[in-house]
């Protein structure tokens, strides 16, 4: 029995789950509304597709709710239309809200396959001042899309509230180890929003966002900014996304949420634990399964990365077959294929049910 296999029956947490959605929560106002923009972002195949005409399309809705522990405070449903492209997609959507901190809940629903994949958070508008001058954190764009990563983000936005009826005067400075940018003039009454366009220079160099309010206000607060390294933030998480077939969700959400300081600590104990000969040097079973990987995203990738593919899954947790039979061309059906694993008394069936090289495991 291969070193995989044997991993099987030793953890049980070998089929857990990854979460295919990011959502993040934040806090802004909109036209003269206070709320709470939603970003969910994913993967465009994480939804089934049907077809229409020459058209492949999937239907996604987004529920969220608000609550203040028990008490249903509010919520809305949103359905958005996707096109059959590749790669990711994002949908931002503003809930206005006149509460300054809630229980969001956002449930988002494959409405073809009837998947749902729920999200819960505590979240906080964050503002800071009183209630007659409030300024909200910034929030990035790039694109006039809302975004999370500030490295690649082409301007911010600050909202400041002004309710006191009399125009402050204002400035903001971004900050390294001088001053950047800085940027006055005159608030309006009510809801005023000021742009900063960014550059590499300031993205590289800026540590925080200084918001000075004069006059007779007088008062100044500050926000950080964090500037990090996109490309390998994105190769770790992707890593860790590819121990979907080993780990559990616990493990996952440990793994994701670690400081840059802690990740290689937490990721060693995640594979000493599978260690199958401890007293090595190496880790057969982590080489094992990155080898895995690596072999289904080669083979097996068609309009996704082999890894998430249903061969890709099986290829991952079992290994090689000990035989396949493969049926690419079939007048009466859709290509299909059987592997068979003789010691483990395992037979699985894929068939490509659109054409597309992606075999799908149906039994």
């Amino acid at each position: 029995m291969n070193v995989l296999v044997l991993l099987i029956f030793l953890f049980p947490g070998f089929t857990g789950q990854y979460s295919p959605y990011n959502v993040k929560v934040l806090p802004g106002v909109k036209g003269n509304k206070e709320g709470y923009y939603v970003r969910v972002s994913s993967d465009r195949e994480e939804f089934i597709s049907r077809k229409q005409g020459n058209r492949m399309f999937s239907v996604a809705e987004y529920r969220i709710m608000i609550f203040r522990g028990k008490d249903f405070l509010g919520g809305n449903i949103y359905v958005d239309t996707l096109d059959n492209e590749k790669g990711n997609f994002s949908k931002t959507i503003f809930f206005p809200s006149k509460f300054d901190s809630v229980n969001m809940e956002v449930d988002i629903k494959d409405r073809l396959s009837g998947k749902v994949l729920k999200f819960k958070k505590f979240v906080t508008k964050g503002y800071k001042g009183d209630g007659n001058v409030k300024v909200y954190p910034p929030i990035l764009f790039n694109n006039n899309e809302i975004s999370s990563d500030y490295k690649t983000a082409k301007k911010l936005r600050i909202a400041i509230f002004n309710g006191k009826g009399k125009r402050y005067n204002y400035r903001i400075d971004l900050v390294g180890d001088t001053i950047l940018v800085d940027k006055s003039g005159t608030l309006d009454s009510g809801y005023n929003f000021i742009e900063i366009e960014l550059n590499k220079n300031t993205i590289n160099l800026s540590k925080e966002i200084k918001v000075s309010i004069l006059d007779s206000a007088n008062f100044a607060v500050s926000f950080p900014l964090s500037v990090v390294d996109t490309e390998e933030i994105e190769t770790y998480m992707e890593r860790v996304n590819e121990l979907v077939y080993i780990s559990t969700p616990s493990e996952i959400r440990k793994l994701k949420n670690a400081p840059e300081s802690k990740r290689d600590s937490l990721w060693s104990v995640f594979w000493k634990k599978r260690d199958p000969v401890p007293t090595t040097e190496k880790n057969e079973a982590e080489i094992e399964y990155f080898k895995r990987v690596e072999y289904a995203n080669k083979k097996f990738t068609s309009y996704k990365p082999g890894w998430k593919t249903d061969r890709g899954m099986i290829y991952i947790k079992y290994g090689p077959p000990d035989d396949i039979e493969s049926f690419p061309y079939n007048i009466d059906s859709e290509p299909y294929e059987i592997w068979y694993y003789s010691e483990l008394h395992k037979r699985f069936v894929f068939v490509d049910k659109y054409g597309w090289g992606d075999y799908q495991l149906v039994y």
